[in-house]
């Protein structure tokens, strides 16, 4: 078994087995040695027959309580110690529980209390078939309970391997021919189109392919006019040149795997950069970064609005299964609107990066494609001319557009 790939229920089975037959044996074993002196006193060696069958009128008692232990480890495992209770309570009371002076209720409370006395008793077969019966049933539901698990993560110890219950209406882990589990099957599956520059345009904001030759109208935004706090994150500084942002530019137009765009009001002016990034068309992933808006931009509606083109772009028209937002877990006012637009928390990566001489723990959001209905829902709600009064503040926060469709922030990061 250790040399050779076994399902999980083929290695149930190799321990239930020997649960099952050891304890038959021994009320057989046990009975027929008791039952020697008497053989040997008498010189009728019958005897030692009849007093092992009567060992064996017990042994659906003794089924009854190992099938209830492979019941608890297939659908309960964290009830482990309910069968040992179970037995310790029967040898209880089957020994000293008429010498203790229990009540009668209290003696026949269990399994043995119900099964024929041979010889003193005559054998009675309904004790025996129904409590045979309910062993085999507790043991293929233990078995059933066992084969397929999933691992969910909780608030508890994200470590700990939840099994299946009967009762529980969740996610089902499909298992290989091996017992191992494995992902959920993605059919049909066609991996969409790399992620090109391309104008995307909105009520309040216009996205445009980043140029070079926006340096001029970015600059001025996002350098001389803005608050220098905005490049606090990033591993440049907030006070270069027009020569050094361009550089800045080029970088963001050259890296690989991604799409940079400059921000344009509808009145032409400069507002900001983003990018998609590490653009994996097939896997069907790409990440939202690179954002730097100008302090003229920041908390407006043009700048949510601008961050919803591009989730939309990637999720709804090219169909992408996963849209990542990264930053620097330091970074309050990023991870604040991650979850504002609805993003999940997934985790911190430790020590991920050096910048600026200085140590980046990344904290990870995500949208996946079958969150994205009801999110893109809210944004619709959002962004609707009926959700602005007239001087263009918004009656219904985004956060409560999410909240009617379902999606809450849920636990935020932990401190970085």
């Amino acid at each position: 078994m250790l040399a050779t790939a076994t399902s999980r229920t083929a290695l149930l089975r190799a321990y239930a087995v020997p649960a099952l037959l050891v304890p038959l044996a021994l009320c057989v074993l046990s009975a027929a040695l008791l039952a020697v002196p008497q053989a040997i006193r008498d010189g009728d060696a019958r005897v030692i027959g009849r007093l092992a069958g009567a060992g064996l009128a017990q042994a659906p008692g003794v089924l009854l309580i190992v099938a209830l232990a492979i019941a608890v480890h297939g659908l309960a495992p964290r009830r482990y110690l309910l069968p040992w209770a179970v037995a310790a309570w029967s040898v209880l009371i089957t020994w000293i529980g008429a010498v203790l002076g229990f009540p009668d209720w209290l003696l026949h409370a269990t399994p043995f209390a119900h099964l024929p006395r041979i010889p003193a008793e005559a054998m009675s077969w309904p004790p025996v078939l129904v409590e045979s019966g309910l062993a085999v049933i507790l043991i293929g539901a233990g078995l059933w309970g066992y084969a397929p698990r999933y691992h969910l993560t909780g608030p508890g110890d994200p470590s700990v391997w939840h099994r299946r219950s009967a009762f529980a209406s969740v996610h089902r882990m499909r298992h290989n021919d091996f017992g191992q589990p494995i992902g959920e099957p993605v059919p049909g599956w066609q991996p969409p189109a790399a992620i090109r520059p391309a104008t995307l345009t909105g009520r309040h904001v216009r996205l445009e392919p980043l140029r070079i030759d926006h340096a001029d109208l970015l600059h001025t935004a996002m350098v001389t006019d803005s608050d220098p706090r905005i490049w606090t994150y990033y591993p440049y500084s907030p006070q270069m040149s027009r020569a050094e942002f361009g550089a800045f530019l080029g970088d963001q137009i050259d890296r690989p795997a991604a799409a940079a765009y400059a921000l344009i009001s509808p009145a032409g002016a400069g507002l900001g950069v983003a990018s998609f990034l590490r653009n994996d068309p097939a896997n069907g992933v790409v990440e939202v970064g690179s954002i730097v808006f100008a302090s003229v931009l920041q908390r407006t509606t043009a700048a949510t609005e601008a961050l919803i083109l591009m989730a939309r772009h990637a999720l709804g028209t090219l169909g992408y299964r996963r849209y990542e937002w990264k930053c620097d877990s330091a970074n309050a006012p990023s991870i604040a609107a991650a979850r504002r637009l609805g993003f999940t928390y997934e985790g911190r990566f430790r020590q991920a990066v050096v910048y600026s001489g200085r140590n980046r723990d990344t904290d990870w959001f995500s949208i996946i494609d079958s969150e994205w209905p009801a999110i893109s829902a809210a944004y619709d709600a959002w962004l609707a001319p009926g959700n602005f009064d007239p001087a263009g503040r918004q009656r219904t926060r985004l956060e409560d557009c999410l909240a009617q469709v379902g999606r809450t922030p849920g636990a935020p990061p932990p401190p970085a």
